[in-house]
């Protein structure tokens, strides 16, 4: 099957990006300081092993190879209209698990796109998210189901007994002590992409039960503070346990990088011809998205399916406005 994810906080931000201008003198009061990533934070290899390669081990999917799955209706019954949809994971049984942000809820669809039952909500007690969620992921053959709310702060935890019954964990949250967007579980751990002053590194693994084990990967580099913070929250990244691969693609450079559960690199590839849009340093201070040019790229998510490859899904702009363009999936096996 083929399922589309379109998180819109990208594409949001293209759009609610507006250069502060004086309208009396048409001069800026910010001054563009430079345009992130830099060449020094996208990865290069020295080790033989894990040299960039430009197609090392990914096939580009033919949507002709795939069933194509359309979720929702722009106007219908609550159950089959979304608020926002942040992301989705795919347990291997039929079924769906839609992550819906606005309503704070998960629901679980069939392939046919039959609503089979729905769990989560806003509230502060087991089962509950108190904060949006973020992000779903799936571990554990599909019996462990993992929601990262709000700043990436808290991770709500469930069991998954069948395909419609879903039960908080016995420590059913647990507090991360980051501000990250991104998370999933793979093998008694769950990762989280994210910055903390006090930690070393800002890729974490921890427990089940919330204690973190280790923390991996240098922090973005930056001589200003807030930017190497800001920068080492932003990312995209999804966990394998079929491959015991944690794959993440950091600020949107045009390389994504396998991680094994001890931290060691276990491979890079790099995308041909992927020219990334770019945050913008402001002096004032201040920060925000670029309005990408035509043949500028932009990574949307990364999923696994339930073989457990990756699924690398991602926009190329045409330059004629900022949400327009083509839209492309890539598969690391």
């Amino acid at each position: 099957m083929k399922a589309t994810l379109r998180p819109l906080w990208p594409l949001v931000g293209l759009l609610q990006f507006i250069l502060v201008v004086n309208e009396a003198s048409g001069t800026q009061r910010f001054k563009l300081v430079e345009l992130h990533p830099t060449a020094e934070n996208i990865p290069v290899a020295t080790d033989p092993r894990f040299i960039l390669r430009a197609d090392p081990m990914s096939t580009f999917m033919d949507e002709a190879d795939y069933e194509k799955i359309t979720l929702g209706v722009a106007d219908g019954e609550y159950h089959e209209m979304f608020g926002e949809v942040v992301s989705l994971a795919l347990p291997g049984d039929g079924t769906v698990l839609v992550l819906d942000s606005e309503n704070r809820e998960v629901r679980v669809i069939d392939y046919g796109g039959a609503l089979l039952t729905t769990f989560g909500r806003h509230g502060a007690g087991p089962g509950e998210f108190r904060r949006k969620p973020k992000r779903i992921s799936v571990a554990d053959q599909g019996e462990s189901v993992f929601v990262l709310e709000g700043s990436g702060n808290f991770v709500s935890a469930f069991d998954r007994r069948d395909a419609t019954t879903f039960t908080p964990k016995p420590r059913a949250r647990f507090y991360t002590d980051l501000v990250a967007f991104n998370g999933c579980a793979m093998n008694g751990h769950y990762w989280v992409y994210g910055s903390n002053r006090e930690f070393e590194g800002v890729l974490h693994k921890f427990t089940y039960d919330g204690d973190r084990v280790a923390s991996f990967l240098k922090a973005y580099k930056s001589p200003i503070e807030y930017i190497s913070l800001i920068m080492s929250q932003q990312g995209m990244m999804a966990c394998s346990e079929a491959y015991g691969i944690v794959a993440l693609n950091r600020v949107n450079a045009p390389v994504v990088t396998g991680y094994k559960e001890d931290g060691e690199i276990a491979w890079q590839v790099k995308f041909s011809d992927f020219d990334p849009v770019h945050f913008m340093e402001l002096e004032g201070p201040g920060w925000g998205l670029d309005f990408p040019a035509a043949g500028q790229s932009m990574i949307l998510s990364i999923t696994t399916g339930p073989a457990g490859d990756f699924y690398v899904h991602y926009m190329t702009f045409d330059g004629r406005q900022p949400v327009s363009g083509q839209e492309h999936g890539l598969c690391l096996k």
